[in-house]
Formats: structure tokens, sequence, C-alpha cells
């Protein structure tokens, strides 16, 4: 599998909305999950593990046209659970982007606080997005769950952003001893002691985390009748509970947390605004069977809300006030929620979300010896099934946002490599379908 090649789907967009990409895994790196873990292989305790890749990729999309760049990661760098990573491109069409961001850095002088910053830029000589503004769809907010998929605007544009993620691990359970989070493999599977999943307890079972992320993003999109400007910074607080077996690839336990942002409408913001969000997910162990030597039913809920939600009616005209850009708060579509949508496709005051995924490790193993981008050989694959259902709605009723929901149904392929899952998922909807190619299982 080689990045050089250029690929043209039409897949799941990032940012603004549509980008038709699907090679750039560094794309959505950013949601990979953050455990300060050490992956120790009991079969190659001897070899020098490999710490970097620096990989030259091309690609044509939607929005960038045929373009090509370079991705590059260290891990082990600076300190053994820490990792960088960057990427740069640019098109043919004139647009481009650059991305740099880090994990689990341990801050100079304290033992539990860890931060992971993350930055980028991009300039888009065309680009799509689901917001009002499009003179052939009025009456209906573009990206409520009522909207036209064509009710969008599309033009030029720009997007920075900004985020300093400050986590504390806090001292009980696991957390307790363990401060960096050492598992033991053979063959890509857990052999050492599970971390989680003995008790639904925090105080007993797992890892938790209390988060502090002071965040800043800035969109303008430059349409025939002027520049719009998006403008939203604040601080999203965040207490999650790890309670799995093996962080990187669950096959048991369950992960819980609660998260409050707030823009507080300073420094230019485009508004003032509160959202919440309630998540829960699920890993159940089929066992293993005569083909497969791990199955996991893996279930994902998920309930958000923007409180200050305010709609007012002006000369006919429906306004919302105190919420979120599109960008932020009660979203869905991308790739990690109904993943055969385009990325903020909805998007409105309250969100549910629901998703239920088979993952299926064979015995046999085609990829066996087989180097991703210079890298420790695959050490197993898997398949997936999955479903989806969403729904976003302008109040929090739970009755509303049961009815009339999006579904969406696809088939994956993961492989394990580098201590790191690799991605590759096909989703369907009646509406649209994509292609998405990422690091981390989506939940």
């Amino acid at each position: 599998m080689a990045l050089s090649t250029a690929w043209n789907f039409r897949c799941a967009g990032d940012c603004f909305g549509r980008v038709a990409i699907l090679v750039p895994l560094w794309l959505v790196w950013a949601g990979g999950v953050s455990a300060q873990i050490v992956v120790e292989d009991v079969m190659r305790a001897d070899e020098a593990r490999t710490k970097g890749i620096m990989v030259p990729y091309a690609f044509s999309s939607e929005t960038f046209g045929a373009a090509a760049g370079v991705f590059a990661a260290w891990w082990d760098f600076p300190q053994e659970q820490a990792a960088v990573c960057g990427t740069a491109f640019g098109s043919l069409n004139g647009s481009w982007r650059a991305w740099v961001g880090a994990y689990d850095l341990r801050v100079p002088g304290t033992q539990r606080l860890f931060l992971r910053p993350d930055m980028m830029a991009t300039s888009y000589q065309n680009v799509r997005t689901y917001i009002d503004g499009n003179p052939e769809f009025s009456g209906v907010r573009a990206g409520s769950n009522d909207s036209d998929p064509n009710d969008f605007v599309e033009d030029s544009g720009w997007d920075g952003r900004m985020r300093l993620n400050f986590s504390y691990l806090l001292p009980w359970a696991h957390g307790r001893e363990h401060i960096i989070n050492r598992v033991r493999v053979e063959q890509g599977v857990r052999v050492s002691e599970p971390v989680g999943g003995a008790s639904w307890n925090p105080f007993e079972s797992g890892r938790s985390y209390l988060s502090a992320e002071p965040f800043y993003r800035r969109q303008r999109i430059d349409l025939d009748e002027g520049k719009r400007t998006l403008r939203s910074n604040g601080l999203k607080l965040e207490l999650r509970h790890d309670n799995t077996d093996f962080i990187l690839n669950p096959s048991f336990g369950s992960r819980k947390r609660v998260a409050v942002t707030r823009d507080f409408g300073a420094f230019q913001s485009s508004d003032a605004w509160t959202h919440w969000e309630l998540e829960y997910r699920r890993f159940i162990d089929l066992g293993t069977s005569g083909l497969h030597r791990q199955r996991v039913l893996a279930l994902d809920a998920w309930l958000s809300d923007v409180p200050t939600w305010q709609i007012e009616t002006v000369n006919g005209v429906e306004r919302v006030s105190q919420r979120p850009p599109y960008f932020n708060g009660s979203t869905l579509g991308g790739f990690y929620r109904m993943r055969a949508f385009p990325v903020n496709r909805f998007s409105d005051r309250s969100a549910l979300y629901y998703s239920a995924e088979l993952r299926a490790m064979p015995y046999w193993n085609p990829l066996e010896g087989f180097t991703l981008f210079g890298s420790p050989e695959v050490e197993w694959w898997q398949w997936a099934l999955f479903a989806e259902a969403g729904r976003v709605a302008d109040d929090l009723d739970l009755t509303e946002l049961h009815e009339d929901m999006k579904f969406d149904v696809g088939a994956g392929v993961r492989a394990f490599s580098a201590g790191l899952v690799w991605r590759l998922d096909m989703s369907f909807a009646k509406e649209d379908w994509s292609f998405i190619a990422m690091v981390g299982h989506s939940f």
C-alpha cells in the first residue's frame, strides 16, 4: 500500500464540508486515543523498534484537485509515551494545508499532567460548507435534519485551528500506580493483565482523566456577496473513564465521558454559547471461533445539547443566537459519527447518535511479514460490519430525536502495525456514501 499512488474517490469530508479524499491518514490522527501508552511486543523484545516514518503521498479530490505532500511521524519522542507528527501538501488549484500535532507530552515538573497540542492551517480554492446562504433554499435551516443535501455554499476559504489539551491522570484504580500505561502484546493482541473491565467502579478499575482544552478556530468563506467569517474560542472541560482491557483495540469493558464546552464570546468570537455532551461506549467479548482469534461487539451512544440556543423570528425571518458555529457543538457526519455523510453535514441545537460494530480478527493473516510504510509488519487484520443511526433537532426532546433518524451501514478492514490501528471504512446511506482511511477505530 503506497501513499504515492493517486486516488480519486468520493468520500467523507473534512473541515468545511465535503472533501473527496481517501489517502492522507494524518487528517484524523488527531482523533487518536490519548492514553500515555507504551506497547511492548514480547516476540520482539530484543529487536530495535521503528520510531519514525516519512511518507510522500498524492491524491485527487473534489476540493483540492490533484495534490501532493508529505507526512512524518515520530513516536517514543521526545518521551517514551509521546509522539509527534505533521504534514504539509499543496495542490494544482492553489490550495494548501499544514498541520502539526503531538501526543501525551508529560508537562515538565509534573507526573500526571500531559499535553496534546494540535495546530492546523488550510487555504481552499473551492470548498462546500453546510450553512445558510444558498439562495435556492429557504425556510429550512442548512444542516438541520430536514435540510436538503444540496443546501450548502461553495467558494474559496481559509481555516485555522489551535487546540491545547491538558489531561490529568487521576490517582485511583489502575492510574494510581501505573502513570505510564505499559501493555505487552503478542502478534498485536494483549497478553498482559487488562487495565480495565474488572469492575464498573472507576475507583477500582480502569484509568480516569480530567482534562481542560483551550481552543481557537477561525474560518473565512469568500462568497460572491462578501466574506463570511466564523470565529470560536473558549474552554472545554471533560471527565472521562477508560475501563477497557486495551485502549488501542478493546475486547471488553467500557468508556464513559462527560464534557462541557464554553465560548465566552471574547476575542471577536462569533457568539457566546455553552455545549454539553454525554457518551457511553461498551465492548462485549464474543470469544473465539474456528476462524477467528477475537470477536468483539462494540456499541456507542452519544447525546449532545446547546442549552444557550435561542431562536427568534424577526420580520418573518428565523434567527438563531447563542449557538456555536456549525463545526462545533451538536454535529453529525464525518469520520466518527454517521460516516456515510460529509463532515458536519448535520448541525443543530441537540443531537443523538447510536452505533453498533462487529469486529472479527481471523487467524489467517495474509499480511504477515508485510511492512507498512517502513514500520514493523502488520500483526493482525480485522474485518468489521457496522450500522449507525443519528439525528439533530432544534430542541432537547428525546422523543423527537428518535423520530425520522438518519441511518447508514458499512463495512471496514483494520490492520495493526507499529502500535497503531489503521482503518479503511466504506459506508452507505440513502443520501450519500463515503470511503475513509484513517488511524484508530471509530470508537
